[in-house]
């Protein structure tokens, strides 16, 4: 029993400590670096689109400490469990050798406890067998991700000139597009192109390949033919670098968790004057100075404290901040309200006058401004005038 004893006390010192070096953290904060992990994880495009995947590691780094501790503090629990069992052993056998000198009733009131005993440790173990075996599926996740292979293109080297593309021309030369090898080609064969400063409508049914045609500028999947920009064949640059300078505004904006500066401004490479200058093309001005702590007010939930079209036009100001001269909206105007849509049209068509814009939508009215259209069916070239 005293070596029990002095087991569990050294067992409890250790869990103390442990607990002491954890840093005291507000229940607001933990939530918001809980709410980081599903918004990295799903946001994955973005995160690499704009080269911040090393900012939000660094974000994600006390979620690793506080795991590290959780578990290691689970092994303190363990070890002082496993001692206990052991001295309960070392008092059954101390009870063997005294056995004669009890009295029938002592001894049945002895083992009836002992029973339980072993009945709960028994128990417990099952419960940690089946624990053990449900969390090995992370563990298997875990492996697939380090089988990925990386995507063709990022072991280019060769970079594109800095400002690249300057003119914004895109030419596509008999593009196919294949989204994994030997798969069906859901791009045939497509030759077109569109001049600097275009702005460029892409009409179509559902799956006639309208969102295909910007996997095929971000080079996803398996492509064939030649993608061209300013006399440059995108398919000899690097893969992160080429992306960097193309700009996609899709249906669902992405807002992480942080201030709406860290929004707007992931990388820190711009001031505030220049993202009130955003604000003000955008409309948002008015809202963003109405906040209490106004550039430094909070986003949560992924943005759930904005509407959608609040969000949508966030993504757009983001995007201007960058100032890439190839910009695709994908269905950027599906799920916001007329208002939204209207300013949307007003950014294109006037904003980003002299950008090249490609505008993929169902509806009729959002490309009719269009310089000219693209109409695609099973994932050919029908119509382009």
């Amino acid at each position: 029993m005293a070596s029990y004893k002095h087991a569990s006390k050294r067992n409890a010192q250790n869990l103390t400590i442990s607990s002491n070096n954890t840093p005291i953290k507000s229940a607001k904060s933990k939530s918001m670096k809980q709410n980081d992990t599903p918004d990295t994880l799903s946001s994955t495009e973005a995160l690499r689109s704009y080269c911040i995947k090393n900012i939000c590691a660094r974000r994600l780094d006390p979620l690793v400490v506080i795991l590290m501790e959780k578990h290691a503090n689970e092994d303190v629990a363990i070890k002082t469990v496993a001692t206990g069992t052991a001295s309960d052993d070392c008092d059954v056998d101390i009870l063997n050798d005294s056995l004669h000198n009890l009295s029938l009733e002592v001894i049945a009131s002895v083992a009836i406890l002992y029973s339980f005993q072993t009945t709960l440790n028994v128990a417990g173990l099952l419960r940690n067998a089946v624990e053990v075996q449900a969390q090995m599926t992370s563990a298997e996740r875990i492996l697939a991700y380090t089988e990925i292979k990386p995507e063709k293109g990022q072991e280019i080297t060769v970079q594109p000139p800095k400002e690249w593309p300057e003119l914004s021309k895109i030419e596509f030369k008999n593009v196919s597009l294949r989204y994994y090898e030997n798969g069906p080609k859901v791009l045939k064969d497509l030759s077109f192109q569109i001049n600097p400063g275009e702005k460029i409508g892409v009409a179509g049914r559902t799956g006639a390949g309208k969102s295909s045609l910007v996997a095929a500028l971000m080079r996803i999947g398996e492509i064939e033919g030649n993608i061209i920009i300013d006399n440059a064949d995108i398919q000899y640059l690097n893969l992160q670098s080429t992306r960097q300078r193309i700009s996609v505004i899709s249906q669902s904006p992405e807002l992480f968790n942080g201030f709406i500066r860290e929004n707007l401004n992931p990388t820190g490479e711009f001031n505030d004057s220049e993202i009130w200058n955003v604000l003000d093309q955008m409309q948002l001005s008015f809202l963003v100075r109405s906040l209490p702590q106004k550039l430094d007010h909070l986003c949560t939930g992924g943005g759930s404290n904005f509407s959608v079209g609040q969000r949508q036009l966030f993504h757009l100001a983001r995007i201007l901040l960058k100032q890439n001269k190839i910009i695709i909206f994908d269905e950027a105007s599906g799920k916001v309200d007329k208002e939204t849509a209207e300013q949307i049209q007003y950014v294109i068509h006037q904003v980003l006058k002299d950008q090249t814009v490609i505008i993929i939508s169902h509806r009729t009215n959002t490309i009719q401004k269009c310089d000219r259209i693209i109409v695609l069916e099973q994932g050919s070239v029908v119509q382009f005038d």
